[in-house]
């Protein structure tokens, strides 16, 4: 019964630790081939653009969302965000770490799902529950990988994580949070939208259109820049979330702010983006808010 009263109370409390996440994905040229019978010859390019064209692309939109199961994870990053008896710790995440040590869809999406169970981590995302998270899974299992602890769901809801069902505290979507699961529309806001609104960096001059022409030129590295900028946004959203739910007070909320955004100019020396990411920062912030608001 205690088990039972503690789980219900998790959903005032922040766990101790949480991965803010997002991934990048492109047509899957493999799954191309075999869907539309095109021949191995043909440049992944000529197949990207027969799936497009198959997805009805237009001239307004050439690279119309195709479907999650074929298509390729190409990037995963996560905001880990872990308390401790000094606050809260933070670690930039990502799957892979650079493009030369780029390895199969298959690992990075195991290693990631397999980290976040073992940590008994929240999931937390913008948008995920309708894509990121479908679209992990879908390619996991189009890959034959094995996540048995990711996918080890639990008797009862107070006995553990079960990031498969639909509803409970494993898996926090950011956007469905926001609008109420209103779904698209003028009550869904793009993460883009949010995040301007709050005075956080959004987009930074890439996009997920961006992201195949990066793939096809071998651009792997700006890829993966773009995505960590994502799951950064995404932490941010989180604190504001948690901070208008009152599980964070003011005070508490504006120094886990200025910690995160410390741990950001200790890593933006080598990670030329997340000085881009503190400039764009520094130039949302309102002129006239005050030091004492998160919003400052």
């Amino acid at each position: 019964m205690n088990e039972k009263r503690e789980h219900l109370n998790m959903k005032n409390k922040i766990p101790n630790v949480l991965m803010c996440y997002d991934a990048e994905w492109v047509p899957c040229a493999r799954s191309g081939r075999r869907l539309y019978e095109i021949p191995n010859s043909e440049k992944d390019d000529v197949v990207f653009g027969r799936m497009w064209q198959e997805a009805n692309a237009t001239l307004d939109n050439p690279q119309p969302f195709l479907k999650l199961a074929i298509s390729e994870v190409v990037s995963i990053c996560a905001v880990e965000r872990r308390c401790s008896g000094n606050g809260p710790e933070f670690e930039l995440m990502s799957w892979p770490k650079r493009a030369s040590m780029c390895s199969s869809e298959a690992s990075l999406i195991e290693s990631f799902l397999e980290h976040v169970a073992t940590e008994s981590a929240q999931l937390v995302g913008y948008n995920s529950n309708g894509s990121d998270l479908p679209i992990l899974i879908q390619r996991a299992i189009a890959n034959g990988c094995t996540c048995p602890n990711f996918g080890r769901r639990p008797e009862k809801p107070w006995e553990g994580n079960d990031y498969l069902s639909r509803y409970g505290d494993s898996n926090l979507d950011l956007m469905q949070a926001f609008s109420l699961s209103a779904g698209r529309g003028a009550a869904s806001p793009s993460m883009h939208e949010m995040a301007n609104a709050c005075g956080i960096p959004g987009k930074l001059g890439t996009s997920g259109d961006n992201v195949a022409g990066l793939w096809l030129n071998g651009k792997h590295d700006e890829i993966i820049a773009y995505n960590e900028t994502d799951a950064c946004t995404t932490y941010l959203l989180w604190l504001r979330y948690v901070r208008f739910r009152g599980l964070l007070d003011d005070y508490d909320a504006r120094r886990e702010r200025d910690a995160f955004r410390r741990y950001l100019e200790q890593l933006a020396p080598s990670k030329p983006h997340l000085v881009r990411f503190l400039e764009v920062w520094d130039s949302l912030r309102e002129p006239g808010a005050k030091r004492a608001s998160l919003a400052a």
